[in-house]
Order: structure tokens, then C-alpha cells, then sequence
């Protein structure tokens, strides 16, 4: 059981880090309305990849040295870490549903448009 719950902790860690770095769209053109809600959405996924860091590695450390206080704090950072995912969600659907962010790419930076840091990247074209 406590093998299953460090793979579930640390699937759900990697799983943060992929979706807030590596695959997030960059925006660009949206209201300062629409900015503060995705301030607020990213602050949360922050706190999803932190908290779920931290839980991961605690529970790594009681697989080696069973400590009921740190098993508690295990707890309470895999179960803040739900919670930060859930609020990072509802601000997502937020600036979706309620700003039009997303849809049909609308407000996206597209492709050769490159990131505001001015960095560019590349994605491999599909092969048939």
C-alpha cells in the first residue's frame, strides 16, 4: 500500500511538472481581468507541484524510516496538493469559459510567435 501510494505521489508530481512547464500555453492580448485569474491559476499549480513534491518525498523517507508524525504530514501535503489541483482546474475553466482563453486557440501564442521570454521551441512534425 505504501509502494502504490509513493507511485500515485510521485505519477501525480510529474504529471504537475509536465502540464505547468512543458505543455502550458503561453497567452497573449487578454484582459487585465482575465491576467489576474491566470495569475491566480498558475499560483495554484505552483502550489500542486510543490506540495506534491514535498509529499512524494516524505513518503519516500517513510518507506526507509516509518514515522507516524511524518506520515501525517505526508497526509496533509498529498491531500493540500488535491486541493491546490482542484482550484488551479476551476481557475482554468474559468479563463475558458468565462474570458474565451483557449478555445479555438483563441488568446494563444501560436507556434513561431515563440515565448514572451523570447525563448522559441520546436515541436517534431507527425510522420504518416
Amino acid at each position: 500500500m505504501h509502494g502504490l501510494t509513493l507511485l500515485l505521489a510521485a505519477g501525480g508530481t510529474v504529471g504537475a511538472y509536465v502540464a505547468s512547464t512543458l505543455v502550458h500555453p503561453h497567452t497573449s492580448g487578454i484582459s487585465q481581468a482575465a491576467q489576474l485569474v491566470l495569475e491566480a491559476h498558475e499560483l495554484y499549480a505552483d502550489y500542486s507541484l510543490w506540495l506534491g513534491g514535498f509529499g512524494t518525498l516524505f513518503k519516500a523517507i517513510t518507506l526507509w524510516q516509518p514515522l507516524k508524525w511524518l506520515e501525517t504530514v505526508t497526509a496533509a501535503a498529498l491531500v493540500c496538493a488535491g486541493i491546490a489541483v482542484g482550484l488551479a482546474g476551476h481557475q482554468g475553466g474559468v479563463l475558458t469559459y468565462q474570458y474565451g482563453i483557449g478555445p479555438r486557440g483563441a488568446y494563444l501564442e501560436q507556434h513561431g510567435e515563440g515565448h514572451a521570454d523570447g525563448r522559441e521551441h520546436a515541436h517534431p512534425k507527425a510522420t504518416q
